[in-house]
């Protein structure tokens, strides 16, 4: 990694931040994602899934990766537990980037 990207700029309520969760089950990402579009309001182009791996390595396992404000993140991890799923890792988006 190099020292630009170690160097965190000050960060508001606003800033952009990237989360990625796994799910046991690919409904339960689906079902996650649905929520993250009806109720918290996350476009189409800010949340995604995808299966994990191939039939015979993780049959259902599945990823989802959402952006979202900061101040959105602590509201996401709730309904990714609530639907199985668990948060490994949120960081700003500018740390995803070139």
């Amino acid at each position: 990694m190099d020292d630009q990207r170690r160097t965190r700029p000050a960060e508001g309520p606003q800033t952009l931040h990237v989360a990625a969760a796994t799910f046991p089950s690919i409904e339960g990402a689906r079902a996650a994602e649905a929520t993250l579009r009806t109720e918290l309001a996350i476009g189409p182009d800010d949340v995604s899934v995808a299966e994990l791996g191939s039939l015979s390595l993780a049959p259902d396992r599945a990823v989802l990766a959402v952006r979202a404000s900061k101040s959105g993140i602590e509201a996401i991890r709730g309904v990714v537990a609530s639907h199985g799923g668990h948060v490994e890792m949120d960081v700003p988006e500018s740390w995803t980037g070139p």
